[in-house]
């Protein structure tokens, strides 16, 4: 085998992976690890109250068309063809 590839795969762990540290002593070492502990500040979301449009007309005039399965106000009677999106 080349002696430069032999030296190269005495670099890789039992993964495979290089260990660039060692193969490459001139790169600078890795800044020590901080932690943060700062707590992020709270936040208080609005609750999402319950939507009901009675239809597409209903969808549109909220400026909410086209609706999503998922989205406030998303029934499958807004869906004709069943494809998640409604009042397409």
């Amino acid at each position: 085998m080349d002696q430069a590839l032999e030296e190269m795969l005495g670099y890789c762990g039992r993964d495979g992976q290089v260990d660039w540290f060692v193969a490459n002593p001139s790169m600078p070492e890795a800044a020590p690890a901080t932690t943060a502990t700062t707590a992020a500040p709270a936040t208080t979301a609005a609750p999402v109250a319950d939507v009901y449009y009675q239809n597409c007309d209903a969808v549109r005039a909220a400026g909410a068309a086209p609706i999503y399965v998922g989205d406030p106000g998303y029934r499958p009677g807004l869906d004709r063809d069943g494809d998640g999106v409604g009042c397409e």
